[in-house]
């Protein structure tokens, strides 16, 4: 308990540090929500809250110096990873943009039309629905009550 609230102030300094761009290239909102939650985990909590540990001691390391590049291996290596366990016990969900949904939707649909199966279901762009019904569902669900995660949230 006095570790998590350790790492709850060491989140609000690095975020009265940070601007707003600065703190998305941190994930500093995904983070912010699995310590919200971090109690409520039935299990692994020593394991989540190794890979907290670490994640913070990578920010404190990168904070003068993050970009990009930098901030998107960060977030790989940590927020899926510490992002699984919320799922699984707690319902979390991996939030997607709207850019990002599109295009995974539509790269996918191409490439069933290519392959001839859009022409089975009357070319209608399967993926691409599917992806924006997640997007909506977890848009009205889930982020409004903070069980989001994603790199660069």
């Amino acid at each position: 308990m006095e570790e998590l609230q350790k790492l709850q102030k060491k989140l609000d300094e690095i975020k009265s540090e940070l601007n707003k761009e600065e703190q998305k290239l941190f994930s500093l909102n995904s983070i912010q929500n699995f310590l919200t939650y971090y109690n409520n985990l039935t299990s692994y909590q020593d394991k989540v809250l190794k890979l907290l540990l670490d994640y913070f001691a990578i920010v404190e390391a990168n904070k003068g110096n993050i970009n990009k590049e930098v901030s998107t291996r960060i977030g790989t290596d940590f927020i899926p990873r510490i992002g699984t366990y919320y799922a699984t016990q707690l319902g979390f969900k991996l939030r997607m943009r709207l850019d990002i949904t599109l295009f995974w939707g539509i790269l996918f649909d191409l490439l069933l039309l290519v392959l001839g199966f859009l022409k089975k279901i009357h070319y209608l762009p399967i993926i691409t629905v599917f992806l924006l019904c997640y997007f909506v569902f977890v848009k009205i669900f889930y982020e409004d009550r903070n069980k989001v995660f994603d790199i660069g949230y």
